[in-house]
């Protein structure tokens, strides 16, 4: 083998071992934070909002595979107990391994000059531009001073109540409070009776109301 060869072949084996240990790439929603024209949080959230999964999206062979696993349960859980005590160190760090290819982290100043450290998914489907999983995203100042009131926030309807993923928000902002979850699944894209909560003759709820499922939902 000649020396040329033995340089190509060790460039080559090398070109392998840094692919394999590179940093993940960007995914599709990650656009939310890169933009020029995004310089509010109110437009981060209006941003990911685009991502949400819609009415009746879901069956029960989709449903299924979109929901987590035991260990990305627990890793969530983990994430979000880390992002509450964040303090001036937003890194992906916080994201434990079950939760590597599916979520992220990442710091952003509001035009205003608030900071914040968001945990938001980055995995979408290729199509409809839906998110893969929906689990929701969680927001907590990136310093403990800034927060006001020991009070967490969320808008469990996206786009079925109206605008109340951006009013969320700015109540959010405005009150100082310790974080906001938002999911990103629409009440009813899985448009069946949960099996968490049993029905009246009036009311049913459904798998994908995190308002209303504190069992078979991530985000409840």
């Amino acid at each position: 083998m000649t020396v040329h060869m033995i340089t190509h072949f060790a460039n080559l084996i090398l070109g392998l071992a840094l692919a394999k240990f590179s940093l993940p790439q960007e995914g599709p929603t990650d656009v939310c934070f890169k933009s020029t024209s995004r310089k509010t949080l109110v437009d981060v959230v209006d941003c990911l909002g685009n991502f949400t999964v819609r009415h009746e999206f879901y069956d029960q062979d989709s449903y299924n595979k979109a929901q987590p696993t035991a260990l990305q349960r627990a890793a969530w859980s983990t994430a979000a107990l880390t992002l509450l005590r964040t303090n001036h160190n937003c890194s992906s760090a916080i994201v434990p391994s079950p939760l590597k290819h599916v979520y992220n982290v990442i710091p952003f100043t509001d035009s205003d000059g608030q900071s914040f450290c968001i945990l938001y998914e980055q995995t979408v489907l290729s199509y409809p531009k839906f998110f893969e999983k929906g689990w929701g995203h969680i927001i907590v100042p990136s310093s403990q001073d800034d927060v006001a009131r020991h009070i967490h926030l969320s808008a469990p309807h996206p786009i079925y109540d109206g605008d109340t993923s951006s009013e969320a928000t700015r109540l959010f902002k405005e009150t100082g409070a310790k974080s906001l979850l938002i999911p990103r699944r629409i009440r009813n894209a899985y448009n069946v009776p949960s099996t968490c909560i049993q029905p009246t003759m009036k009311t049913s709820s459904l798998m994908t109301d995190p308002a209303h499922n504190d069992v078979c939902d991530l985000k409840a």
